[in-house]
């Protein structure tokens, strides 16, 4: 999309569309990096939630963007909601995760002590707020039209 003033032929990114608001894009990249620094949640774990993220939101541009954490079957498996080729734990929190976006009112309190039982407090709260955040970054990747 080249819908920014003076952005006529290039394709815009989520940093040049936040940089219209140098506030908001430094508050974006310290957030994004202190949720993806988080020691309380595996990095894997954190991987499989977003892409699952944006495999519910057919977020093109994010689901792009990968770790190296996944096998293709396990990107398969994402993209179907088949958490079956996942640990116990990973299935756990996925199902959290596969909620996140559309049906988060029918999250579960035993859901989320499921969780709470791999993660602690600590890791329940960062990965929450982690599925939330990318919730948000597919919301604004597909309505505003913009890349990574």
């Amino acid at each position: 999309m080249t819908w920014l003033e003076g952005n006529a032929t290039a394709a815009t990114d989520l940093s040049t569309v936040l940089g219209a608001r140098p506030e908001l894009l430094s508050r974006y990249d310290a957030f994004y990096s202190t949720l993806c620094r988080s020691e309380s949640v595996p990095d894997r774990l954190r991987e499989l939630c977003r892409l699952r993220i944006a495999a519910v939101h057919g977020c093109d541009e994010e689901w792009r963007q990968r770790d190296g954490h996944c096998s293709q079957a396990e990107l398969t498996a994402l993209e179907r909601g088949d958490f079956t080729v996942f640990s116990a734990e990973e299935q756990t929190v996925l199902a959290v995760a596969d909620a996140i976006p559309f049906n988060h009112h029918g999250l579960q309190d035993d859901q989320v002590q499921a969780v709470q039982a791999i993660l602690g407090n600590r890791g329940t709260v960062a990965l929450l707020t982690a599925c939330a955040f990318f919730d948000v970054v597919c919301r604004w990747k597909i309505t505003l039209g913009v890349s990574a």
